[in-house]
């Protein structure tokens, strides 16, 4: 079992929840207006200078979930050209 964010631009919640209601991904957290700030374009600061926030996800999952998520993220990356959105994996030791 893993650990699991996603980030991503607001406007793509409804592309990103149609994925993970696709894959019956049930138990997570959710933040909603998260500030962002990067080297690039993606810098989100909810202000007139840096408009738009992000949203994260935050879930654990087996390997075969990580996988189909994995794929179907990059291919919304992918049609959406842009760095929106990113995922990240990391171990998981325990849940108490």
């Amino acid at each position: 079992m893993k650990m699991v964010m996603i980030t991503y631009n607001a406007s793509f919640d409804d592309e990103v929840t149609n994925i993970i209601n696709k894959l019956h991904i049930t138990t997570l957290t959710k933040w909603n207006r998260v500030l962002n700030q990067a080297e690039n374009e993606c810098t989100h600061l909810d202000s007139n200078i840096w408009p738009g926030f992000n949203f994260v996800i935050i879930t654990a999952l087996e390997e075969d979930k990580i996988k189909s998520l994995s794929i179907l993220i990059n291919n919304l990356r992918k049609n959406i050209k842009k760095e929106e959105i990113k995922i990240y994996i990391w171990p998981l030791e325990e849940i108490i």
